[in-house]
Order: C-alpha cells, then structure tokens, then sequence
C-alpha cells in the first residue's frame, strides 16, 4: 500500500479501509488456517510440524517472483518500495529474542493478536509482554540505542553485496524452497510412522 498511498494514487481514508480490511482478512485467514494454535506454532521448534515454515517460504517466494517480474516489466517502480537499512548485529540480536519469545509462549505478533480476539486468554499474557517490551524499550532507548544502531551496512541486498542478477538469487532461494519443502515432507512422514 506505501507505494500507492505515498504517489497519491489514493486518499488517505482509502488507504485507512484498506488497511483495516487486510489486516481484518490476514486474521481471519489466521484463525481459519489454524495459525493460532500454539501446537502448530511450535511443531516447528521441536521438529515434528513444519507447516508454518512451508507457508511461510511459499509467501516469500511468491512475493518475491512476483514483485521483481513486475519490476522487470515496468508496473512497479522497484525505487518506489521501501527497503530499510540493514543492521545486522542488532537483527541478529533482535531475531534471537524473536524466536525464543516465539518458542516458549508458542506466539508471535500477529498470531497473539487473533489468538486473543478469538477467545484464547494466553494471548493476552504475550500482548501484555509485547507491550511492555515496546515500553521498556522506548523509554529506555537511551540504554540500547549503541545495540539498537550496531552493525550499520546500510541498504544491503544479497545481488547487491554478491554483485549478481536479481534473478540468481531468487532462482537459488526457490531451489532452496522447493529443497526445504521436500525435507520437511520427507521427515514428517518418516517420524509420522
């Protein structure tokens, strides 16, 4: 939508619906997958569920595909989408806490939020947390902001820093994909026996 909304292609009110709609559609589609089930959430950490992981890769490639072809013929301006600068030690660090939040309450984000507005009262306690982390972190910028900036490489892109094709990465990350995929199916049969 940033693109869009920031070329005034829409109003802002427009922009806002949107917004509203997908994110009420990215729940629903949650809730009725079951992406909220802590069982199926974890099932990734202890080997025996990669379904999240699939539909995750399966998002990442597609998007990617689709986005850089669209590129490529010239219906998105590929200058015109976001990309944030990388701070590897600080995402290092911060996907660290991500996943062992992830791994111990059976949450993340956007999961926690359905979870809780379908009904589950443990969401809750992550929502609590999540907020209380952003606090604590806000308020105390001061303390991480050395953490929070560390490991400044700018607006880094695997074709850029490889000095490749866009192409070559995304055909080798597919291959990975599909690889994955096969792995993941092949071990959940074989400890499914």
């Amino acid at each position: 939508m940033g693109p869009i909304f920031k070329l005034n292609d829409i109003s802002f009110s427009v922009y806002v619906i949107f917004v509203i709609l997908i994110g009420m559609l990215f729940g629903i589609i949650l809730e009725r997958s079951g992406f909220i089930s802590t069982k199926k959430l974890t099932g990734t950490f202890l080997f025996d569920d990669f379904t999240v992981v699939k539909v995750m890769f399966v998002g990442i490639v597609v998007a990617m595909i689709g986005l850089y072809f669209l590129a490529d013929i010239n219906v998105i301006n590929i200058s015109k989408v976001y990309f944030g600068k990388t701070y590897w030690i600080s995402q290092l660090v911060g996907g660290l806490l991500f996943g062992i939040g992830f791994m111990l309450t059976g949450y993340c984000p956007g999961t926690s939020v359905v979870a809780f507005a379908s009904g589950s009262l443990d969401a809750l306690v992550v929502l609590l947390g999540a907020v209380a982390g952003m606090w604590f972190f806000g308020f105390g910028f001061s303390l991480w902001e050395g953490l929070y900036k560390a490991g400044n490489i700018g607006k880094a892109t695997l074709p850029k820093a490889l000095g490749v094709n866009h192409w070559v990465i995304i055909i080798f990350i597919t291959l990975a994909a599909g690889g994955m995929f096969y792995a993941a199916e092949w071990w959940e049969k074989k400890i499914a026996e």
